[in-house]
């Protein structure tokens, strides 16, 4: 009896341990926080840039009055919104990470001013386990790959074009 109290007690015990273990000190977190924060200030990057490329554009819109030039401009313009558009909606689609700051994105900056909730996100993370919490991140990461090749695909055809080059 006395073996069985013992065994149970210590069974007791490693359940409780592991039922107090933070989260935040998951491996899986840890790793999932990383790519996270790697992605939001690649997001930040690509956000930026374009915003610069838009500003450009925009000058050059005001100052050009050949036909050609401003129909380029415009059509460039124009890959620039869509750019932005489909980062935009990508970032839409992010979840956080546990021991993160909440889904209100202060660790990162919104250019524009988007208002939206991520309470509803915020709620799903609480379901997901840290295995489906890394999962997502990585397919987000590989997403955003995919929108970073484009974006950059976009500034470099921009830059190599004979009238915006120069």
């Amino acid at each position: 009896m006395k073996k069985m109290i013992k065994s149970l007690a210590v069974f007791s015990l490693v359940v409780l341990t592991c039922a107090c273990v933070n989260r935040d000190d998951n491996r899986k977190i840890i790793e999932a926080r990383e790519i996270h924060v790697a992605m939001m200030q690649r997001y930040d990057s690509l956000q930026s840039a374009l915003s610069k490329e838009e500003g450009k554009l925009k000058d050059l819109l005001n100052q050009e009055s050949n036909a050609d030039k401003r129909s380029v401009y415009e059509s460039m313009s124009r890959s620039i919104d869509r750019s932005k558009d489909l980062l935009y909606t990508w970032e839409e689609s992010v979840i956080g990470v546990p021991g993160l700051p909440p889904m209100d994105h202060k660790h990162h900056n919104h250019d524009g001013e988007h208002k939206h909730d991520h309470g509803q996100k915020d709620e799903v993370l609480k379901t997901l386990s840290d295995d489906e919490i890394l999962s997502f991140q990585n397919a987000y990461a590989t997403k955003l790959n995919e929108l970073t090749e484009k974006v950059n695909e976009l500034l470099t055809t921009m830059e190599m074009h004979e009238y915006y080059g120069k």
